[in-house]
């Protein structure tokens, strides 16, 4: 991705997890940070991704499986 082009909604949202999960680098982060701040279509999205992670961690109890969460 070139400095200053922005990300449609098919990029962004096919790099929405790896983003709610801090996996992508910090330009590629900030890009999909500036069309989700931009987008009203993906907006929700990211919400909903946001709380089922926060859902995820807050009942996850002892199970190993989502240590990483």
């Amino acid at each position: 991705m070139n400095k200053g082009q922005e990300l449609d909604c098919d990029m962004a949202l096919a790099q929405l997890w790896d983003y709610l999960d801090d996996e992508l680098t910090p330009e590629r982060m900030a890009a999909v940070r500036l069309h989700l701040e931009r987008c009203s279509h993906c907006l929700p999205h990211a919400i909903f991704g946001e709380r089922f992670l926060k859902a995820l961690r807050d009942s996850r109890g002892d199970c190993e499986m989502l240590d990483g969460l």
